[in-house]
């Protein structure tokens, strides 16, 4: 009953404010498993969550619309339409793969990709949105952690925490590592501008949080690429440029190894601790090269390919050495499936999310708190893309995709506005209380 009470809050706390129902679209897979350990019902009839979640997602963009705001406005950029493209592509490939799953896979994969690359970016027109979105995910992620560790149905299975749903299934341990590095890199991106120690405080626990939730369920790229990206991003977020931004980003990198050997100790066992060995890491990442050879050689053989491709999901008729069903990298599917016209999509709207990331970061230098959120969304970003290089398939890595769309529409919406004054800015906006909330934090990071 609490997991049932704690989702239900949830969902009204989104019907509320935009910021958590896109956070609850990014938890969407672990609220699920919470429910489903909550209720039988949820395992048997796992489309009643799912519908829930799209319908939130809708009242939540036409609540949007009731306060004056046109959800479809700034929507089309070059980034979303190569998105779009990209997963059209993806579809329209079906007509030649010589996968016999292919086709269910994309059926199944249809509603959550109308949710994450049209709907989520939707509710995110502005960049002063973006971080009320980040900090209402890293809430959502720490209130996750705490019922599924108060949970007694949640254990070890081969070394990775979870769920067993049934006789013969357990929940995707992977579902709630990319929670837990989502929840690492906001934590250690997020400013340390307050003063409360209690603000401090619960950022630092929300990273501690995310490393315990990466390490549990045996996540280790997740737990890996968060850490990578949480030191690739801090120079950015705290603008190493000078002794001061030298002195606060140090500060923060220390905060974060500590949070790391404190999360190790606690969390690492050994019921998981040799999944989290040198000589487990190694076997995994040369599994995923063989992958990409045996993927890429029997493209390369096959010339009529080339552009097209060989189809989505092709991977899982080729016979590959490590029996996969899928090669786990993106970029190799990008061009092995969907040929050289998807690889070119895909990579178009990669550089032009990387020239909308420093075009934004620019723009929004005197303006700490909207900076800060592009700053985390680009993070966010970086890593999902990491993400799809080590467990994605071709057309599985949606939220990728949401976030460069986000940032693509952001960057439009800024670009019209009128810049003379700050105020200015939002003379045309709606005076929705959210919209208001944002105004006043940002207001009080002007110098």
């Amino acid at each position: 009953m609490i997991a049932i009470a704690f989702v239900t809050l949830l969902f009204l706390l989104a019907l509320w404010r935009t910021g958590w129902a896109i956070a609850v679209l990014i938890a969407m897979f672990p609220l699920e498993i919470i429910l489903q350990s909550a209720s039988p019902v949820f395992v048997d009839r796992s489309y009643l969550f799912n519908i829930a979640v799209a319908m939130l997602a809708g009242v939540a963009v036409i609540r949007r619309m009731a306060v004056g705001e046109n959800p479809f406005r700034n929507l089309m950029t070059p980034v979303s339409a190569a998105a779009w493209m990209f997963y059209v592509w993806g579809c329209a490939s079906l007509l030649w793969t010589p996968s016999n799953e292919a086709m269910l896979s994309v059926v199944g994969g249809l509603p959550y990709w109308i949710l994450l690359l049209v709907l989520a970016p939707m509710l995110l027109p502005r960049v002063e949105l973006l971080m009320p979105m980040a900090t209402a995910t890293l809430l959502v992620g720490m209130a996750t952690t705490m019922v599924i560790l108060a949970d007694p149905k949640f254990d070890y299975y081969a070394g990775r925490f979870g769920l067993q749903v049934s006789l013969s299934q357990r929940t995707n341990p992977l579902a709630l590592g990319t929670l837990g590095g989502t929840m690492m890199v906001i934590a250690a991106l997020t400013l340390l501008s307050q003063k409360s120690i209690f603000a401090k405080g619960w950022r630092a626990a929300g990273f501690f949080a995310g490393a315990g939730l990466c390490i549990l369920s045996g996540s280790r790229g997740q737990m890996i690429f968060a850490v990578l990206i949480s030191f690739a991003f801090i120079p950015i977020a705290y603008r190493m440029k000078n002794a001061r931004g030298l002195v606060i980003g140090g500060v923060v990198a220390v905060i974060v190894l500590a949070g790391l050997y404190f999360a190790t100790s606690r969390f690492v066992s050994s019921e998981n601790e040799e999944r989290w060995s040198a000589e487990s890491l190694t076997t995994g990442g040369l599994g995923r090269v063989d992958n990409v050879l045996d993927l890429l050689g029997t493209w390369l053989q096959s010339p009529g390919a080339w552009f097209p491709g060989l189809g989505v999901m092709a991977f899982d008729s080729i016979n590959a050495r490590s029996g996969d069903k899928y090669s786990h990298v993106m970029f190799a599917d990008a061009f092995a499936e969907l040929g050289l016209l998807g690889a070119t999509l895909l990579i178009t709207a990669l550089i032009l999310s990387w020239k909308n990331i420093r075009h934004l970061l620019a723009l929004l230098d005197g303006d700490p708190l909207p900076r800060q959120g592009v700053t985390i969304v680009a993070a966010l970003a970086a890593y999902q893309l990491l993400l799809a290089n080590k467990q994605g398939m071709v057309l599985g890595s949606p939220l990728l995709f949401t976030f460069m769309i986000v940032l693509a529409r952001a960057r439009k919406e800024y670009d019209l506005r009128p810049h003379d004054e700050f105020a200015e800015e939002f003379d045309e906006a709606p005076e929705d209380d959210e919209h208001e909330e944002v105004l006043v934090a940002s207001a009080g990071n002007h110098p």
